[in-house]
């Protein structure tokens, strides 16, 4: 199956299972959301940081609307990075912690460039910008603090270089968490497994990234534009913001994504047993 058509089947499965797919999403990202709101910034770094395994909800669910002729999500498989916390948590922790280390170090450039702007280095802004690396996916950017960063050159070179580096870590590890829920490896064998997956498979996970491009700068842009417009006026049309861009999110790109994802995952791994099988 190409990648075309696995994101042909993904927007099939999709709409087929939206009616309970949404809810489900929507209550396991409202969780992180809610994370990322409280006043306390240190507090809420931390308390984002240990609710990372949460995510693994959209993992459960994805798998069962493929697996299953006909799926019926339930509250347990949205809760799953809570209730199996113990088992889930060490994966979603690791990956995420490697990601924040590596990424913080390839926009360092930056970050000394803009020393001039004391507020940037203010212990605020350092949690908020841990809270973007940690859940990246709800990320609503600030166009008014984006925009003047691509007015200079280098600047500009270091933020897409890094953005790169972002995108490579996050396909590198991508298929852990498939990798723990079927086979119930450790956090270290399931990263070893997803990067020699990976190994080789770099284009068509780059393809997939780039069909699902247009609808993530969809969602980024509009967010951003609402978030610019109503965000800054209070906190209760900031939070009505936040909502509105999630339920955008799960329909423009995370319902069909997280499937197309799962999909390409049982395809590699199909390929694998059969190269397997041959050479016995």
């Amino acid at each position: 199956m190409s990648i075309v058509e696995m994101k042909m089947k993904a927007e099939q499965l999709y709409r087929k299972n939206k009616e309970q797919l949404v809810p489900h999403f929507f209550f396991v990202g409202y969780i992180s959301l809610l994370a990322q709101y409280l006043q306390s910034g240190f507090f809420s770094f931390f308390v984002s940081l240990f609710l990372c395994s949460i995510a693994h909800g959209y993992v459960i669910c994805s798998m069962k609307i493929v697996n299953e002729e006909k799926p019926l999500l339930s509250l347990d498989d949205s809760l799953i990075g809570i209730t199996h916390f113990t088992r889930v948590f060490p994966v979603y922790f690791i990956r995420k912690l490697l990601i924040v280390f590596l990424l913080a170090l390839s926009v360092l450039p930056t970050l000394l460039n803009f020393t001039f702007n004391q507020s940037l280095f203010s212990w605020d802004w350092i949690v908020s910008t841990g809270n973007t690396l940690i859940h990246t996916e709800l990320f609503i950017p600030n166009l008014q603090l984006i925009l003047p960063l691509f007015q200079n050159a280098p600047l500009t070179v270091n933020i897409i270089l890094s953005i790169f580096l972002y995108l490579l870590l996050i396909i590198l590890s991508s298929f852990m968490p498939y990798i723990i829920e079927e086979d119930d490896y450790s956090w270290i064998e399931a990263l070893a497994r997803s990067c020699k997956m990976v190994k080789g498979q770099l284009k068509p996970l780059l393809f997939m990234y780039f069909l699902y491009l247009p609808r993530y700068l969809c969602y980024w842009i509009v967010s951003g534009f609402i978030a610019t417009i109503l965000g800054n006026i209070n906190e209760v049309l900031m939070l009505l913001c936040l909502v509105v861009s999630l339920f955008m999110y799960i329909e423009l790109v995370k319902g069909r994504f997280e499937i197309a994802k799962y999909l390409l995952y049982k395809e590699l791994t199909k390929e694998q047993d059969d190269e397997r099988y041959e050479e016995y």
